[in-house]
């Protein structure tokens, strides 16, 4: 999904750094690696789960996840275009204190784009067409951040 997602923003004129791309960053090392590239916004991609006791078939579906109110309209700009696409259950935007969050300086969102312990969904992100679509979504969705359709134009 992620090599895919940055080949439509390259495609786009954006430039991609990856902090997973060649030697995986701990969470700990990512905001000095955030910090040296001066980003405009950084986007972590993951696939949900759910804990042990629930029921994955009753709660499942996007979810975008901010902490600083300044990210907050980039997260809701993914989760607009998003939403639609993995057609599970919309599990809205969310303020959390997480970890990759807490860079301050840019908008940071943590995209949990579908729950891949749906065997339908695990089914459908094996396919390239279907993270085409996803890639496409959070694309479209950032693209509508940055010119400034949602939230403050940056």
């Amino acid at each position: 999904l992620a090599r895919q997602l940055v080949e439509i923003l390259k495609a786009q004129g954006a430039e991609v750094i990856l902090s997973r791309e060649e030697q995986p960053l701990e969470l700990a090392q990512r905001p000095a690696k955030f910090k040296a590239a001066n980003p405009d916004l950084v986007i972590s991609l993951h696939f949900n789960s759910v804990a042990d006791e629930e029921d994955p078939r009753s709660r499942w579906g996007t979810q975008n996840i901010y902490l600083y109110p300044h990210s907050k309209p980039l997260a809701k700009s993914i989760h607009r275009y998003l939403t639609p696409t993995v057609r599970g259950h919309d599990l809205s935007v969310v303020q959390r204190n997480l970890v990759i969050a807490r860079y301050p300086t840019v908008p940071v969102v943590l995209v949990e784009s579908t729950h891949i312990i749906m065997p339908e969904e695990e089914k459908k992100l094996l396919t390239p067409e279907y993270r085409e679509e996803l890639a496409k979504a959070i694309a479209d969705g950032i693209s509508n951040f940055l010119l400034g359709e949602v939230g403050t134009k940056r």
